[in-house]
């Protein structure tokens, strides 16, 4: 458990201007400090210093799409659109375009596959040990649920899966309803470890892994993107999402080209930065400004920083942490 603060936002910065739709990022947990920050760009997987802004390659080749196993040097990938670290060593890689999950290993700089034929979809989505399980949709989305439990979304598939990678397992453990438009990114919530929050086209839901009970966040299906309360609150193709706090969300509103907030405490939106109209985007407050199609966070408390990534930079957003406000889960 760990306690959550209310956090302000302060101003908007550039952290890299060279990098192209980044979809992942997270802490580089072989680096073992919170410097170090790992994230996917299409067909790479990067690292990169905070302090000195160096990057490196870990795995891919940016202008060489394809599939091949074998050094991290020579493996080939399509569309890196997730990612988790198992531990310090071992990553699990959603290779989308391939139809597969594959792994990576830092110790021995090799990539092996994990699930599913790569290059290869199969005329329907398959559960069954790893060795037997397909797809059919394109995998996309990966998120841990425990240590040994991380749970999948597959592009135009409402199906959420479990993977279970003591088991070797995946299996289907609930379907979001036809309602609604098919899942993309995903989160557990940071108040209450049996929820998930979910993105699809127009809303932002909320699942009880336990109930398997689905509820959308703002009623509206229609796409928009109105701020208020969130009874009235309409998003375009949200994407990606992160937890601030026990109560404050962020979501990746990528074809408004903005970052909206919800307010879980007081069931509220709001806007940070407006949509750029050009790749020089302006840096400064919150309401000044611009952003262009942001597609992932990552939150660094203790750096007091959002890390954004969009379609073409990642910006950073300095956060100030104001009063205690409860347990995180």
């Amino acid at each position: 458990m760990s306690i959550s603060f209310r956090v302000r936002f302060d101003r908007v910065g550039k952290l890299q201007s060279t990098v192209r739709n980044v979809q992942h990022m997270e802490i580089d947990l072989f680096i073992p400090d919170s410097r170090n920050i790992l994230y996917s760009v299409e067909r790479q997987l990067r690292s990169s210093n905070l302090e000195e802004n160096n990057v490196t390659i870990i795995t891919g080749n940016s202008s060489l799409p394809g599939y091949r196993e074998g050094s991290a040097e020579r493996a080939l990938f399509r569309k890196v659109t997730s990612f988790t670290q198992l531990d310090n060593a071992t990553l699990l890689l959603v290779d989308s375009d391939n139809y597969c999950l594959r792994y990576m290993d830092r110790e021995r700089d090799m990539t092996s596959i994990a699930l599913g034929v790569c290059g290869s979809s199969a005329q329907a989505n398959i559960d069954g040990n790893f060795s037997t399980a397909r797809f059919s949709s394109k995998p996309l989305s990966l998120t841990q649920r425990s240590q040994d439990l991380l749970l999948l979304t597959l592009l135009n598939s409402n199906d959420i899966k479990q993977i279970n990678r003591i088991e070797q397992t995946i299996e289907t453990i609930f379907s979001i309803p036809y309602t609604f438009t098919p899942p993309m990114k995903l989160v557990l919530s940071a108040k209450r470890c049996d929820v998930l929050y979910i993105t699809t086209q127009a809303n932002i839901l909320m699942a009880d892994l336990t109930t398997k009970e689905v509820n959308s966040l703002n009623p509206s299906s229609t796409t928009g993107s109105r701020d208020g309360p969130l009874s009235v609150t309409t998003f375009q193709n949200p994407y990606g999402l992160a937890f601030l706090n026990a109560d404050t969300i962020v979501v990746a509103d990528r074809s408004n080209g903005v970052v909206r907030v919800v307010d879980l405490h007081n069931q509220s939106t709001s806007t940070i930065c407006k949509r750029g109209l050009h790749i020089s985007l302006i840096d400064g407050s919150i309401a000044s400004c611009t952003m262009l199609r942001p597609l992932s966070f990552l939150h660094i408390p203790e750096r007091g920083q959002l890390l954004i990534g969009t379609s073409i930079s990642i910006r950073v957003l300095h956060l100030t942490y104001l009063t205690a406000q409860g347990q995180l889960c």
